[in-house]
């Protein structure tokens, strides 16, 4: 178009340029004047004239008018007019236009919809948009993007219903329940997506960007981490297996979702495979990344030949396996107790709670009965069936709190006078009185709730997301010693019970007349002590792999406690542990770039900042510190904060994916048992990761559902 065309100074007294001088002198002549404006009153009033508002719907956003009274009087195009007003056409008489340009440069008043489409589809406005507004946008284009500017804070109001029906663990029908409440509080969140499957939809692209941000945290570099799974198979007879990862994130040990795959079958080789396919999946390289993995005591996890971490460690020989510290503590118990008089209490609080679970009858009567007392009960609780020892401490405070009621209720349904109670049961109930009205018992169980509240409280412990190794000796050698002071001297609840149960107070307990035998306390003292001493020696053994492994004795220079005050003596702290560690690591640490020869000098000037900011601050925590190290002195120190950060990731308890098989378990309830693989993700992602409901933000949700080709078809931008 623009061949036809050639620029030419303007002429004076002429608005406009011609074409040739020698070419049209009279139509340049004619051409050049302008048009003078139609005064109003001249007008034909018999003319057919345009209303404002109809221009203005058109929509053309290059169209400029003159108006008077809500009349167009003149329009023009507002991109052509600024690129061809010092340009004429035609070059030849009589040759046709491509457009009115003209009248579209100069303004014309025949005001028709028609012209302006006509003018819109010429090449040269096309031409004229390229040049003067390159990123200019179509009246389409301009209309899709206003409607999505007024969709934004729908969207966002309806990704934040999606993520509090998903983070509440509800079904997706309450999102609708939800968006029409909203929709009754005049919340504008349109009329689309308010369905169950649209709520599934955002539920997905939620998800999505919570994986994003940890893919984008995986990629810095160096990047180390630790992996924490286990694997059960859930309602649906489906093996899966949750796979955790710990990382520091800013400078803090941080465990996020890894994901959940299903492994073809139980098996060693099925379950490392579908390992290793998950990490490719979110672009996890572990022979370069990972240190550690941590996950339960079974055989297919720890098998010497053909073990889950048997086999990860022939392809990383530095990796650091670790057996659930919690684990370990409830398995030590349950050893402890093997054949023992404590068994029997477990059985015991298990039948109260089976007999009370599934008999309404029952547990009204025993309200009744703790009413007609001024007795408060509380409804048995399961203390078996789980891996962890606070069930038992819980199940032991329901039982003593019970216990004046069910003795009342236990001899009620015993008595024989109860014509409504069948033989067999009263013949149980006083079986069950007997035991509860025995010297035995109460001496025994009140053992049992002084030790089961040590070690209650060292279980909690261990099952904390994020375990300094400094803090786990610490916890394992206090609680120790506090269980061999109970060897001399006996626990809190035990010396209540002498106090109380006296030959001068008739053997009584509680107001009930226990029945004893000479040797009872001898008795009790001797297998108390046997016990107590068998659970000792079972949480040696248990930890000796965790508390004397060389790597995690090395580890303990990181201890801040352990640092010399003096300088003499700081010379050569840590120096012998420091080389043993990063030659364990030595192939992980040069596959990221470490250089093994400055570790040991940058770590003779990291212990004069450490010595000297624990002389600053001696009662900080070792949290804190550490954080404050590899956030702040990562670029003076760039190779022995490597090792460190190998060591702030050990995961010593794999407590969180026991609780991601509990969201697990709660999703799928009886009428949830079609959720697919990748909503279970989606759904256990935003439950063990997300933010409280108030802090989640959802424009990275939105931004990527808003920009997601594959899901519509087209793209926006």
């Amino acid at each position: 178009m623009f061949s036809l065309l050639r620029r030419v100074p303007n002429q004076p007294g002429s608005s406009r340029a011609t074409a040739d001088p020698n070419i049209g002198q009279d139509n340049q002549d004619e051409s050049s004047q302008p048009e003078p404006a139609m005064e109003p009153q001249q007008q034909d009033s018999s003319r057919r004239t345009t209303a404002v508002k109809t221009v203005q719907s058109w929509g053309f956003d290059w169209l400029e008018w003159e108006a008077e009274k809500e009349v167009v009087l003149q329009v023009w195009c507002k991109v052509c007019q600024e690129l061809y007003k010092d340009t004429v056409s035609p070059i030849n008489p009589g040759q046709i236009q491509v457009c009115d340009l003209d009248a579209y440069v100069g303004g014309t008043r025949t005001v028709k919809k028609c012209n302006a489409v006509s003018h819109a589809k010429s090449r040269m406005h096309a031409e004229a948009v390229k040049v003067m507004c390159p990123v200019g946008e179509s009246p389409l284009e301009r209309h899709f993007r206003q409607r999505d500017e007024e969709k934004h804070p729908r969207m966002l109001k309806l990704f934040d219903i999606a993520y509090t029906v998903a983070y509440s663990e509800q079904s997706f029908q309450m999102y609708v329940t939800i968006a029409k409440l909203e929709a009754k509080h005049q919340v504008d969140i349109g009329k689309q997506y308010l369905n169950d499957k649209s709520c599934s939809m955002f539920i997905r692209y939620i998800s999505a960007s919570f994986l994003d941000e940890l893919k984008a945290e995986m990629t810095g570099e160096p990047f180390y981490c630790s992996l924490l799974f286990d694997g059960s198979t859930d309602k649906t007879l489906t093996e899966r297996e949750v796979i955790s990862m710990m990382y520091l994130r800013n400078g803090k040990p941080t465990t996020k979702l890894l994901g959940i795959c299903k492994p073809a079958s139980g098996t060693a080789d099925s379950i490392y495979s579908s390992i290793l396919e998950k990490a490719n999946e979110v672009g996890l390289d572990l022979e370069k990344s990972c240190v550690a993995m941590a996950a339960d005591g079974a055989s297919v996890n720890f098998g010497s030949q053909r073990g889950v971490l048997t086999k990860m460690q022939q392809d990383m020989p530095w990796l650091m396996k670790f057996h659930c510290i919690a684990h370990k503590l409830e398995l030590a118990l349950k050893d402890a107790f093997k054949d023992s008089y404590y068994t029997q209490i477990d059985d015991l609080m298990m039948h109260f709670y089976y007999m009370y679970h599934r008999s309404a009858k029952k547990w009204k009567q025993l309200e009744s009965i703790a009413e007609v007392l001024s007795q408060d009960v509380l409804k048995p609780v399961r203390a078996q069936g789980t891996r962890w020892i606070p069930h038992r401490r819980a199940a032991l405070r329901v039982l003593d709190r019970n216990y004046i009621a069910l003795v009342a209720q236990f001899e009620d349904a015993g008595s024989g006078l109860r014509k409504d109670i069948p033989p067999a049961d009263a013949a149980k109930m006083k079986g069950y009185l007997r035991r509860l009205r025995s010297l035995e018992f109460v001496l025994h169980f009140a053992f049992y709730r002084d030790l089961v509240d040590d070690l209650a409280e060292l279980s909690t412990s261990l099952q904390a997301e994020t375990l300094p190794l400094c803090s786990l000796r610490t916890t394992i050698q206090a609680v120790t010693m506090e269980l061999e002071a109970k060897l001399t001297t006996p626990g809190e609840r035990v010396t209540s019970v002498l106090e109380e149960v006296t030959e001068e107070n008739q053997w009584a307990f509680r107001e009930q007349h226990l029945t004893r035998s000479s040797t009872t306390l001898e008795k009790f003292k001797k297998v108390s002590a046997e016990v107590l001493g068998k659970v000792l020696d079972c949480m040696k053994t248990r930890f000796a792999d965790v508390l004397d492994h060389p790597i995690l004795l090395a580890a303990d220079i990181m201890d801040m406690s352990n640092l010399p005050r003096e300088v003499s003596l700081l010379n050569n702290y840590g120096n012998d542990q420091v080389v043993e560690l990063a030659d364990h690591f030595r192939d992980i640490l040069m596959s990221n770039g470490c250089d093994m020869g400055a570790i040991p000098r940058e770590w003779t000037r990291l212990k004069i900042d450490l010595q000297r900011r624990w002389c600053l601050n001696p009662g900080e925590s070792f949290t804190p510190i550490w954080q404050a190290i590899m956030t702040q002195k990562v670029d003076r120190f760039p190779n022995i904060t490597q090792l460190f950060n190998i060591m702030l990731v050990f995961p010593f308890a794999t407590a969180l994916v026991e609780r991601q098989f509990s969201y697990l378990k709660r999703f799928l309830g009886d009428w949830r048992l079609g959720l697919g693989h990748d909503t279970l993700e989606d759904l256990l992602r935003i439950c063990s990761d997300g933010p409280e409901i108030e802090a989640f933000d959802a424009e990275p949700a939105v931004n990527k559902w808003w920009g997601d080709a594959n899901r519509r078809g087209t793209k926006r931008t």
